[in-house]
């Protein structure tokens, strides 16, 4: 039904629900603000995958080098390696552990 509202706004019901026409500047305003949260979102999970995936590998790296307990260093920087080489197998399959939208 199309009917108008006291204040003579057009609307449209369904007798379920009641939809108003609203202004594209504030339906503009909403679209700008999911784009620019989406970014940032978007931003943030790349950033702070690359920092993190570095900071494991340089952490790793400079265990072994250190030179303090040789085989406790290699074993934890294959054990990053293998972590970081299962997150990638798990990436490719879209099954990352994180994900918890679909």
């Amino acid at each position: 039904m199309l009917l108008r509202t006291g204040g003579d706004v057009p609307v449209v019901s369904d007798e379920m629900r009641t939809l108003e026409r609203v202004s594209p500047s504030s339906v503009w305003g909403l679209w700008a603000s999911a784009a620019a949260g989406f970014r940032g979102l978007v931003y943030l999970l790349v950033v702070g995958a690359t920092r993190g995936v570095l900071a494991l590998v340089i952490a790793g790296m400079q265990r072994v080098r250190a030179g303090v307990g040789p085989m406790g260093a290699r074993l934890d920087f294959a054990a990053i390696l293998g972590l970081l080489q299962w997150c990638g197998v798990l990436a490719a399959w879209g099954l990352v552990p994180l994900v918890m939208w679909r």
